[in-house]
């Protein structure tokens, strides 16, 4: 499985990474085109070796290849914008990416620019359960599909405008009110 660049960075801003996940991603990034002494080095690290090891190298890597790191409130931002895309491409179903985007929500302390994802996953639980979706009325009657797409588009244009903060405003464009 690929890791992009969103994703590797958002995991380690949360200490969530494995040396695979390092791995997969210098893998990804060769694939891509990119090269690096330490881009290569990490990329033939076995899965098992220490994690401190792979660590040092992507920080090298990623220096190499002239990648900042990120603040986390960014690195998590940034992967949700990542996330977002995916689902308008259908790189990864749109359930899939909802639930993705409501744990990133919940698991960092329920950030107002995520919230509209915690409640559209909800919503869509509700649905499939053959309930009214009360955290997201717009779900009742419509494509789901639809309804993520849409808030998919409207919230990377929310976070990616010129000074877009990702605290701002009133929770996002997936928030209802």
């Amino acid at each position: 499985m690929k890791i992009s660049t969103p994703a590797i960075q958002a995991k380690h801003a949360l200490q969530r990474t494995q040396t695979e996940d390092y791995v997969e991603w210098a893998t990804s990034m060769l694939e891509a085109g990119e090269d690096s002494e330490n881009l290569r080095i990490l990329a033939g690290l076995s899965r098992f070796a220490s994690p401190f090891e792979a660590e040092e190298h992507f920080r090298k890597a990623r220096k190499e290849l002239g990648i900042s790191e990120p603040t986390k409130v960014q690195a998590i931002r940034d992967y949700a914008i990542h996330l977002a895309q995916q689902i308008i491409d259908e790189t990864i179903p749109f359930q899939q990416g909802v639930e993705i985007l409501s744990q990133l929500c919940y698991s960092n302390d329920y950030p107002k620019y995520l919230m509209g994802w915690y409640n559209l996953d909800d919503g869509l639980t509700d649905i499939r359960c053959g309930q009214y979706p009360h955290t997201y009325p717009d779900l009742y009657g419509k494509s789901p599909k639809e309804i993520v797409i849409r808030a998919a588009h409207t919230f990377i244009k929310s976070n990616t405008e010129p000074g877009a903060a990702p605290h701002a405003g009133s929770g996002g464009p997936c928030q209802h009110q």
